[in-house]
């Protein structure tokens, strides 16, 4: 005989993995139908369909059939409201410069497109004044400071660094700190 969603949630909140399994099971479809809408920049579909998942647990761990709400429909509730949620997160203004954001990748010859591919493909006119800002900032640079910096960026040591430029280790800390000075400004 087939339980009930009711029983199901119960037994896994105590603990019961093959009721959860089973719950997990019936409700993915319900979390994959709501996560179809189009996601927002920063998140993909997958993100979405994982999103309405957590949802679906969420609802398994906090189910009481005092409530006399069905599962089911409680169920409905918590996957909406899971994806509500990730879904404003992730078009909230503060994380803009997240997903927005241009990995300042300077190869030494002044060219910016490459580092702004990815955005352009997202909003052609934030790439452009994203272009006109890097090359500005590009432009106050050194040699020697964009090349720190973007061996640093790249992981490099400043010992590494140092023996890369013949330079000690010290003028690359100082020509680190010169450069992060000029990109605060």
């Amino acid at each position: 005989m087939r339980q009930t969603d009711e029983a199901l949630a119960i037994a896994a909140q105590g603990g019961h993995q093959v009721s959860l399994d089973e719950l997990l099971r019936r409700y993915k479809a319900v979390a994959k139908a709501k996560a179809g809408r189009p996601a927002p920049p920063g998140l993909e579909h997958d993100d979405m369909v994982q999103e309405g998942m957590i949802g679906l647990f969420k609802a398994i761990r906090d189910y009481s059939p005092a409530t006399g709400a069905p599962f089911g429909a409680f169920a409905d509730m918590c996957v909406e409201r899971q994806l509500t949620t990730a879904f404003r997160s992730a078009t909230r203004k503060k994380h803009i410069p997240l997903n927005m954001s241009v990995p300042f990748d300077y190869s030494g010859d002044g060219d910016a497109d490459a580092a702004l591919r990815d955005l352009a493909a997202i909003n052609p006119l934030t790439a452009v004044i994203g272009k006109e800002e890097l090359t500005r900032v590009q432009g106050r640079l050194t040699k020697q400071e964009a090349t720190v910096l973007h061996r640093r960026a790249a992981g490099d040591s400043y010992r590494v660094i140092a023996e890369q430029l013949g330079i000690s280790p010290k003028a690359v800390d100082n020509a680190l700190q010169r450069a992060k000075g000029k990109l605060a400004e």
